[in-house]
């Protein structure tokens, strides 16, 4: 309620409110699709959207994507090719995606073991064997910007120099906007880059310690209404 109190008051005042996140826009559940936002930027900076109108859309090589799928496939893993409007998966009967999927409460509808063009703009990757994700990474290393995700053996897969904070630099410029005059919000490894491309940057309290280095400045729990509270002070 606060957070959205604060878009609206933020809003209201001539600001500019975005959504910046890992995701691409299929992946974004309903609450952050309900909040009244200037626009998103997603897909690790791919994708960018203002008043439902998209500023830019990268998409993935394609060859890169045909040969990262066929390794990942030859070594027990899951591919996930992420575009914004779906989700590729060649098999959607895996296991290891089904245990995924499960595990992230991730609608079975946004899948789909078909392709229709190359409508990607990032991949992630799920396997059974930390030698395989080691592997993978060190064997693809000069193609794409790979990380590794919490809680899985399994990384995000971008194009090269694509990050939340590039994507931020190119808003600012469209949008003719200093970055003294711009405010970041995160707590994971991927707001990392988006901290060095705005002035005023805030790591959460929930934040990882790596985020807690670089952000010049620190706001309470996103729990406990962080957000809200820095906007008002």
């Amino acid at each position: 309620v606060k957070t959205r109190e604060a878009i609206k008051k933020l809003k209201e005042n001539g600001h500019l409110v975005f959504i910046c996140s890992g995701r691409c826009k299929c992946l974004l559940d309903d609450f952050i699709k309900s909040l009244d936002v200037s626009g998103f930027v997603l897909g690790n900076g791919t994708y960018c959207e203002m008043n439902n109108e998209v500023l830019f859309n990268d998409m993935f090589n394609e060859d890169i994507m045909d040969n990262m799928c066929e390794y990942i496939i030859n070594h027990d893993g899951v591919p996930f090719c992420e575009g914004q409007e779906y989700i590729y998966v060649p098999d959607l009967n895996n296991s290891l995606f089904r245990l995924f999927v499960d595990s992230w409460h991730i609608n079975d509808q946004i899948f789909k073991d078909k392709k229709t063009g190359n409508n990607f703009n990032m991949m992630m990757a799920a396997f059974k064997r930390e030698d395989d994700r080691r592997a993978f990474a060190l064997h693809f290393k000069s193609q794409a910007d790979i990380t590794n995700q919490y809680g899985f053996i399994s990384v995000d897969i971008n194009r090269l120099g694509a990050n939340k904070g590039n994507a931020i630099k190119r808003l600012l410029k469209h949008l003719d906007i200093s970055y003294k005059d711009a405010y970041a919000f995160g707590d994971g490894l991927n707001d990392i880059e988006m901290m060095a491309a705005v002035h005023n940057s805030y790591a959460m309290a929930n934040a990882c310690e790596r985020l807690k280095e670089v952000a010049r400045f620190k706001a309470p729990d996103v729990l406990n209404d962080g957000f809200h509270k820095t906007m008002l002070k």
